[in-house]
């Protein structure tokens, strides 16, 4: 991990920590951020071959979008999330799953076993970790040449609505927003494999939204203005001028997941 833009992460966080960021957000999080296509988790099955009944884990699991997709393939995942309230969401959604259990925890530190879990997945979530100690972890807690799955949703850019989200973000994103970009872009999430051979697929993958499930999309993001204040009610403003009122837009992306074996701890 670039070492310069992660301190400018934990510095523009400091209030809250990397952990909590996302704790005043869920609701807007569960209105808005999208699922993962079926297709991703029909080729995760194939390519790993693993039956139904085994242990994955979902590492910043955070409202268990991901989770649930894991679920569907009958394994027993433990959803891992250090926001109590991120994690409460998760478990108002997957609770039911005979399969299901989740644990406070980062992926720095997590909560499993040594060689207790055969996969372990991070969606949309590996830009936040510190890649030392969390390689460190992922080969102490998988069975040796258990895998592991990085997953993204990836805005299509050429897209005029991206390019206006992007604009919006700039501008009311502040310092917070401005260190996460310097931050993703410096990261090389593929280091977590530790040189391990990885195979890519790639899924298109759209989401339908009104202004209200735009703009929370927006707040859902690191850095944004919370409800209520000035900023907000101009964002708000711009999102609406966008969307015209019983209209929905096509939020586009491109589904992305990373694949590897992770050999053991040394």
């Amino acid at each position: 991990m670039a070492p310069t833009t992660r301190n400018a992460l934990h510095a523009a966080h400091a209030t809250t920590g990397l952990t909590q960021i996302f704790s005043s957000k869920v609701a807007d999080y569960v209105a808005a951020r999208p699922g993962y296509p079926a297709a991703l988790f029909d080729w995760l099955r194939h390519q790993t071959g693993l039956p139904a009944g085994t242990p994955v884990a979902d590492v910043a699991a955070g409202t268990g979008l991901f989770t649930q997709g894991l679920l569907g393939l009958g394994w027993q995942v433990t959803a891992v999330e250090p926001s109590d309230a991120m994690r409460a969401a998760a478990d108002a959604t997957c609770r039911t799953h005979a399969g299901y259990t989740s644990l406070a925890g980062t992926a720095e530190a997590l909560p499993l076993a040594d060689g207790s879990h055969h996969l372990l997945g991070a969606a949309q979530a590996a830009h936040w970790f510190d890649t030392t100690p969390t390689l460190a972890e992922f080969k102490r807690v998988l069975v040796p040449g258990g895998w592991l799955v990085l997953a993204t949703n990836d805005r299509v850019m050429a897209d005029p609505l991206h390019q206006a989200f992007d604009a919006w973000c700039t501008e009311f994103g502040g310092a917070a927003r401005q260190a996460l970009v310097a931050h993703e872009q410096a990261r090389d999430a593929l280091a977590l494999f530790g040189g391990a051979p990885v195979q890519t697929a790639t899924w298109p993958h759209v989401q339908w939204l009104d202004a209200d499930g735009l703009l929370a999309l927006l707040r859902s993001r690191s850095g944004m203005p919370a409800p209520g204040s000035a900023a907000a009610a101009e964002l708000a403003g711009r999102v609406t001028a966008w969307v015209p009122a019983g209209e929905r837009v096509a939020v586009r992306y491109v589904s992305t997941a990373h694949l590897g074996r992770i050999g053991p701890a040394a």
